[in-house]
């Protein structure tokens, strides 16, 4: 009897059999993907021009408000305070009294060098007239040593008055010391003493502030030196926290100039420092308040380095591009170049930056570069691109068929 084959011998045929049937089928696959990528249309971008030019950047600090004038008030003498006119936040002219302490004392050492003043004048008038009647009595009456005697006791006390007087004006200019009055107008910032409490000479009793004549101080970076031109403007805008302040309408940018650049580095922070003056009048600007300062840096793209100046900074193999025009990568930034209506990806180093400019370095780009500024995120290299208007690409699809 034929015995029939077991499921073992039938399993390589079987084997066989699948892949010869599986191997048409994959080859038909990767021809019919190879033919859908040749086949795929162009993408649709919009594309603008690199171009040479100036652009202006803004390099932005942060800086503080500084009164021009502001002082930390003291007596000149110690004692009881009997008298103050002021608390903080008061408004005083120059000249106003501020604040008085006992000058008893003062007065009673005024008094006291007066009265020997007096009795000094009437000892010198009577010396005065004993030395004039020995001298007409002359040597043949009277010794000689009694005679310089009483010219030289008339000298003595003629050097007493004059000493009794300087005493007297010292005194008398003393008693300022006992009273303060504000040196210009301004507003108390800060009172440290009150009614009652003794003060030694020179205690800090009030801190005056004119809040009429300010200025803005600021750390900037060193690289910026270059541009930083005595009489050049910059920009000034409330801080953050600030803004309340601004709530009347002026919370706008004002102009400031710059008045002096200090041409030494910080050696904590290696910053520069820069002081400059408001040109218009904000309700922000008030002294110890923080501001954005933000100063505009030249770039001449295109120019040569001999074209540099201390107001421009020429680069010559930098472009300016739009910013819708740069990839931002994990590591690194680039721009769809259009060559032959293909992309061509191209890695560029970004020098400056505006609210809607670029200033870029990067191989093989100039002045009339094609780049595509929409749709480029989703661009792989070499892949064919047809360009399309911007406006109608904003245009709903809806509207455009209406």
């Amino acid at each position: 009897m034929r015995r029939s084959p077991s499921t073992t011998d039938r399993r390589p045929a079987l084997l066989s059999a699948l892949l010869l049937l599986a191997a048409p089928a994959g080859c038909g696959s990767d021809e019919a993907e190879a033919g859908a990528q040749r086949e795929q249309p162009p993408a649709p971008v919009v594309t603008a021009e690199a171009r040479a030019g100036e652009l202006v950047d803004a390099w932005t600090f942060v800086g503080n408000v500084r009164s021009l004038r502001a002082s930390a008030l003291a007596l000149g003498a110690g004692g009881e305070i009997i008298s103050i006119e002021v608390r903080e936040g008061d408004r005083v002219e120059a000249g106003a009294l501020l604040v008085e302490i006992d000058e008893r004392q003062a007065k009673a050492r005024v008094s006291a060098a007066v009265s020997s003043r007096r009795e000094s004048e009437r000892e010198l008038e009577q010396a005065r007239r004993e030395a004039k009647r020995a001298a007409q009595l002359g040597g043949e009456i009277l010794p000689t040593e009694e005679i310089e005697q009483n010219e030289v006791r008339a000298e003595g006390l003629e050097a007493r008055k004059r000493r009794l007087a300087a005493e007297i004006q010292a005194a008398r200019a003393q008693l300022s010391d006992y009273s303060l009055v504000a040196p210009f107008a301004g507003v108390i910032s800060a009172r440290y003493v009150d009614l009652g409490q003794w003060v030694d000479p020179g205690e800090t009793v009030l801190e005056l502030v004119a809040d009429d004549e300010i200025e803005i101080l600021v750390d900037v970076r060193p690289e910026l030196a270059p541009q930083l031109l005595v009489g050049a403007t910059a920009t000034l805008r409330p801080a953050a926290g600030m803004l309340g302040l601004a709530a009347d309408g002026q919370s706008g940018p004002s102009t400031a100039e710059i008045l002096g650049v200090v041409p030494s580095l910080d050696l904590g922070t290696r910053t520069l420092k820069v002081r400059l003056r408001a040109q218009e009048p904000r309700r922000w600007l008030i002294p110890g308040a923080p501001v954005e300062v933000s100063f505009p840096v030249h770039y001449a793209a295109g120019a040569s380095s001999e074209a540099r100046t201390a107001e421009v900074a020429a680069i010559a193999d930098a472009v300016i591009v739009p910013r819708d025009a740069l990839v931002l990568g994990a590591v690194d930034i680039r721009v769809i170049v259009v060559e032959d209506d293909h992309a061509k990806p191209v890695q560029v180093e970004l020098r400056a930056t505006t609210a809607d400019e670029a200033l870029v370095v990067g191989p093989g780009l100039g002045p009339g570069t094609e780049l595509v500024t929409r749709g480029n995120e989703r661009l792989r290299p070499g892949q064919a691109i047809r360009r399309i208007d911007a406006a109608a690409e904003a245009t709903p699809a809806s509207e455009a068929g209406s």
